[in-house]
């Protein structure tokens, strides 16, 4: 078995092995949602690796690029998002392997950490490659109307052209990091990136 980073010209037969092992109950497998998440990312690029048999793609392993920040300091780190076994080659390490080689490339690289929100079925295979486990993640919900003012109703919104942001919104966004600052540890926000989750998003209609 060969183990290799992703090309783009791999993208096709990425989508064909996360359809075959996964299904398209819990989220679209589209080559379109596919470069939203790992090619367009503003904070780069994702590490995704393949494992490869006689020629062909039986194993997907994919951690997002994020950015954290606690004070003053910021943090490059990884999200251990999309993975998948081919049901042929299913029960035989790819996804250990996998993970430990983008462990072993992320410590190379010098990035800080790699995060994760693993479900029940997946959670003990990490435990037992040493990931520790943190805490629940919180969610919070703050009612605005200020996002209005900023950007364009999605629905007269071509993706391909330019989004004219309100003047204020440099503002907002630098009240807003200011505040998270204070508080802990958080995602810095920027207008590249709110354009990026909530008005390119295609898995979602914000």
């Amino acid at each position: 078995m060969e183990i290799r980073e992703a090309l783009e010209s791999d993208i096709p037969s990425i989508v064909g092995v996360l359809k075959a092992s996964l299904g398209e109950v819990s989220s679209r497998k589209t080559q379109e949602v596919w470069e939203y998440k790992h090619v367009t990312n503003p904070f780069g690029k994702s590490l995704v690796l393949l494992a490869i048999i006689e020629g062909e793609i039986v194993g997907v392993r994919a951690f997002m690029k994020w950015k954290w920040q606690l004070g003053g300091q910021e943090f490059i780190a990884c999200r251990a998002v999309d993975t998948a076994t081919h049901p042929s080659h299913q029960g035989k390490g790819i996804f250990k392997k996998l993970t430990l080689k983008a462990l072993d490339i992320a410590t190379i690289n010098g990035w800080h950490f790699i995060f994760n929100t693993p479900n029940d079925q997946s959670k003990p295979g990490y435990l037992k490659m040493g990931w520790r486990e943190i805490d629940r993640v919180k969610v919070q919900f703050t009612p605005v109307n200020y996002f209005l003012k900023i950007f364009p109703t999605k629905k007269n919104l071509k993706k391909d052209s330019a989004v004219q942001l309100n003047k204020n919104s440099i503002h907002l966004l630098k009240n807003y990091n200011q505040r998270l600052k204070a508080k802990g540890l958080f995602t810095p926000k920027n207008v590249d990136f709110l354009l990026w989750r909530y008005v390119h998003n295609p898995m979602q209609n914000y």
